[in-house]
């Protein structure tokens, strides 16, 4: 089992010295698979949202916080030929990044653009060193004529070709080509609608800021009327305690302004429950407050861990152990998995009823509930506890039979005082003088 973490890489280098590049292979035999839209800077005013930009962050955010574990027959690795591959995944991808900060970005880039992608460095021995994070908006995919997918990574004019069995490779809902669909592009009229709707709110609040109010007039216009209409609005243009004095022939009447129209709410609300909708998100973690309640907040986070959350951490499961792991160290009990444990972490009576549960039932120990929360060990807390309320099927009949017999056993009564030796003295000296009263008696018969 030892060499199992090597074999993966070492399949891949022998595959390389008979199957090259597309480049080299000519470009007839290319079937190019377009990765989506390439963003440019000004692109990045549709993420300008702060209703996407605030999805994206909850969703990566709720990801990261999960620790990515390599375990073995349900038991975490932290050692051995597998403890490096354990440490690069859980804690250090890459000497830049942290496995938060690392996980995050994958998972941000898949909600930008539709993919997250990494490419795993191997050593000469194949096995993995490091796990980089790749711009997803400049990789591109093709197929060979032997049908083999290649990821063909451009920066900076330069061309890098790697094997799909090289690249971490996570995305949102899949098109036909294998190529993950951005929700920004499926958002992309729904924002630019919204930002059309606060174009226009923000004139609006801007023309109603200028006009105070209006001059209504009682006579003929002229020269030296306009002339102190033009200094009566000059002066309440530069105070704002201006003292208006009018003639009989106009008079100034104030306007009552509305600054904003309370409709565009409506807008605005019908816009986050489309990004909601887009993202597999509650409305309430978009911001939409309006039909939130204390009930059904709780419901709907509960459907997001299980509707949402637990779709994607399926995926990077199953993403990293298929290129991280050989098939026979997957058949051997390896599996990456994330600790969703965390997620309740800041609900203390889940967790404390989750644990309640998994003790009496004897499938955790006070220790190991003791290192989850990040306490230390105590003396023979390694120890199972469980109910006697729960006893195997197959035994039942044995042990209704011991209830039984325990039933049908008499009580002894250990409550009765005992005599003390003073009174006992006395009644042996008195059934002595019975049994010399009653020698008496025959002597005298």
């Amino acid at each position: 089992m030892k060499e199992g973490v090597y074999f993966l890489g070492l399949i891949q280098n022998i595959r390389g010295l008979f199957f090259k590049p597309p480049e080299s292979q000519g470009p007839q035999n290319l079937q190019a698979i377009t990765v989506g839209n390439t963003y440019t800077r000004q692109d990045y005013d549709t993420l300008s949202s702060e209703i996407v930009f605030g999805v994206i962050t909850q969703l990566s955010s709720n990801i990261a916080s999960m620790p990515l574990r390599l375990y073995k027959d349900k038991n975490v690795v932290k050692s051995g030929m597998y403890g490096s591959l354990a440490y690069l995944v859980g804690y250090r991808p890459n000497k830049n990044q942290t496995a938060f900060e690392f996980i995050r970005y994958l998972e941000q880039s898949r909600n930008t653009y539709g993919n997250g992608y990494a490419h795993i460095q191997r050593d000469d021995l194949g096995r993995p060193v490091a796990l980089q994070p790749l711009n997803a908006s400049l990789v591109t995919l093709s197929r060979d004529e032997y049908d083999n997918l290649w990821y063909i990574y451009n920066l900076d004019g330069a061309k890098y070709v790697f094997y799909y069995r090289d690249i971490i490779h996570v995305k949102h809902h899949v098109s036909t080509s294998g190529v993950g669909i951005s929700p920004i592009d499926v958002l992309r009229n729904t924002l630019e609608f919204e930002r059309t709707v606060m174009h226009t709110t923000l004139e609006q609040i801007t023309k109603s800021i200028g006009l105070t109010g209006k001059i209504v007039l009682t006579g003929t216009m002229n020269d030296k009327l306009r002339g102190t209409i033009r200094t009566m609005l000059t002066e309440i243009r530069n105070s704002d305690h201006a003292v208006v004095v009018t003639d009989p022939t106009f008079d100034y009447v104030g306007v009552d302004t509305k600054y904003f129209d309370y409709k565009a709410l409506d807008t605005m609300s019908l816009t986050t429950q489309r990004i909601a909708t887009a993202f597999c998100v509650p409305p309430h973690l978009a911001g939409d407050l309006s039909r939130a309640t204390f009930s059904n907040i709780e419901a709907q986070s509960i459907d997001y861990i299980n509707s949402t959350l637990m779709p994607i951490i399926k995926q990077y499961e199953q993403e990293f152990g298929s290129k991280l792991l050989a098939e026979r160290d997957i058949l051997a009990g390896f599996e990456f998995q994330f600790d969703e444990m965390e997620l309740l972490r800041g609900d203390s009576n889940s967790r404390s009823k989750y644990y309640e549960i998994m003790l009496r039932i004897g499938a955790m120990t006070p220790n190991e509930i003791r290192i989850a929360e990040g306490m230390g060990n105590i003396e023979g807390g390694d120890e199972r506890l469980i109910s006697l309320n729960y006893v195997p099927y197959s035994t039942l009949e044995l042990q209704q039979d011991v209830l039984l017999k325990t039933l049908e056993t008499p009580v002894v009564d250990n409550t009765a005082q005992p005599q003390n030796d003073d009174d006992s003295e006395d009644d042996e000296e008195s059934e002595d003088d019975d049994l010399k009263g009653g020698d008496d008696v025959e002597e005298s018969m």
